[in-house]
């Protein structure tokens, strides 16, 4: 009998559901297709999951985005962020649901923030109006997506003469977070050493929808890689 991790991709979608005609397999390494093409969805990995751990792997290892077709009787593992699940067997119209938003989430992810004329934030197809001292705040920070902006790094380029203290530099960042997490961006605190811009990594709480529980929380968002 074959086993669930040799199978190919059309022999899993036999599996667990009548496939569209747009999914196909391959082997491919993503590469960017420029900000006009959004991420096609025959691209996306579909693995049985626990069967195919192997596979999942190697597609994380390429940097393909991966969906995991988890058995009724086995719990989801835990995700990375190019990741999501359902459990089958499944309908197509929830699979093709689920490959769309990870096929955005994709997108969101590969293309950073960018910040145009000083004023409007634009990420994955979403803009946000920042105000001026919003834009001071954020200009070292996209100069350094996803890297550590020290304290004092933030603290010259806000005030050049160097007067400025932690806890208002705090006050500004807090604010900004709560204008950026709307579209999918957090700002973390290191404690001690500075800020860091990066993809938000919650579920993206997208303009219009309900706000997450912690939405309104004044809590610092300490970096996660940090938390023991």
């Amino acid at each position: 009998m074959t086993s669930d991790a040799a199978l190919g991709r059309s022999e899993i979608l036999g599996a667990t559901l009548r496939p569209p005609p747009a999914v196909i397999s391959s082997q491919e390494p993503v590469t960017d297709r420029g900000p006009e093409m959004p991420f096609p969805l025959d691209r996306i990995e579909l693995l049985r999951w626990p069967g195919d751990i192997a596979g999942r792997e190697v597609a994380a290892e390429r940097g393909t985005p991966r969906l995991l077709l988890v058995a009724d009787d086995a719990l989801p593992p835990r995700l990375d962020p190019d990741e999501d699940w359902i459990r089958v067997p499944a309908d197509e119209r929830d699979l093709l649901a689920r490959m769309q938003c990870l096929a955005a989430q994709f997108d969101r992810r590969r293309r950073p923030p960018q910040l145009a004329d000083e004023a409007v934030l634009c990420y994955g197809g979403w803009t946000v109006v920042v105000s001026q001292a919003e834009s001071a705040v954020l200009r070292p920070l996209l100069a350094r997506f996803g890297e550590l902006v020290t304290w004092d790094d933030l603290r010259h380029q806000l005030w050049p003469g160097g007067t400025g203290t932690v806890r208002a530099m705090s006050a500004r960042v807090f604010r900004l977070r709560s204008r950026l997490e709307p579209i999918g961006l957090t700002i973390y605190t290191i404690r001690g050493r500075g800020v860091v811009l990066d993809h938000d990594d919650r579920p993206t709480h997208l303009p219009g929808a309900p706000a997450p529980a912690d939405a309104s929380s004044n809590k610092t968002r300490e970096a996660p890689w940090l938390r023991s």
